[in-house]
């Protein structure tokens, strides 16, 4: 588990919206933080809806597609798949 948390750590102090923050505080927001996968196609947001998460990609890819002035963010690919 601790080489995990160090990994995770890692990942998120190589980020600019971290830069800065302390091994503690880094420590706590994994900890709070539940890591989702989601399958390919998934929505994971629509546009108008209130936004109450951050979403941080740690690998895959997605596409923001707009239809009917809505926007979407779908995941669409897994490296692992």
């Amino acid at each position: 588990m601790k080489k995990k948390l160090f990994e995770e750590i890692n990942f998120l102090e190589d980020m600019p919206i971290f830069k800065g923050w302390s091994f503690r505080s880094l420590k706590d927001l994994f900890y709070h933080t539940p890591i989702v996968t989601y399958k390919r196609g998934c929505v994971i947001y629509d546009q108008g809806e209130h936004p109450v998460k951050m979403y941080i990609i740690k690998k895959g890819k997605f596409r923001v597609t707009k239809k009917n002035d809505l926007s979407i963010l779908i995941f669409t690919d897994n490296e692992d798949n």
